[in-house]
């Protein structure tokens, strides 16, 4: 979890977890600090991934959490078949958004586009989020409208779905009034 959504705590520590600050959150406003689980931070791959994939895709969930995506799941270990995105979810406006995580060296572009053209059968919104040192990469593999850079692209990308809804709404209005 992310330091910035924990709201009452007395101490510096939580028991329990261990203070990982040495991973770079998915969005420009989340804090530097996060909050992993004692037994999974001893783990050298935590469900097939590592820290820094498990992390970022928990964080990436709980935030569209907050912008009201409901239907939340995260698909670590991948195979789940039609499921295979690292986040799934329905938009505020009713859509299905799947994300991929690619995070560098992570697979080839070849491989990235075939994932990307498999998964888009399955879902009305695909993007993957990927790093500054991968994004040429990633842009070849899945193209310009399709892919977002941790940081400030990602936090722009939650606020377009946040907004859509209330775009969509105030046109459902006008359309009444007419």
């Amino acid at each position: 979890m992310s330091d910035n959504w924990i709201t009452e705590r007395k101490d510096i520590e939580i028991p329990g977890y261990k203070r990982v600050s040495n991973l770079w959150p998915p969005t420009s406003d989340l804090s530097r600090v996060m909050w992993l689980r004692e037994d999974l931070h001893k783990l050298p791959l935590i469900c097939g991934e590592s820290r820094d994939h498990y992390m970022t895709c928990a964080l990436i969930a709980g935030e569209l959490h907050r912008i009201g995506c409901t239907g939340i799941q995260i698909h670590h270990n991948g195979g789940q078949g039609t499921q295979d995105a690292d986040v799934t979810c329905i938009t505020p406006d009713g859509r299905v958004l799947w994300i991929e995580y690619a995070h560098p060296k992570s697979r080839s572009i070849a491989e990235l586009e075939k994932q990307k053209n498999h998964q888009m059968a399955y879902c009305d919104v695909w993007k993957c989020v990927c790093q500054d040192s991968n994004e040429r990469e990633v842009k070849t593999a899945v193209g310009r409208d399709f892919y977002c850079v941790r940081g400030d692209g990602f936090k722009s990308f939650l606020q377009d779905i946040a907004i859509t809804k209330m775009r969509n709404s105030y046109r459902s209005s006008e359309e009444i009034e007419a």
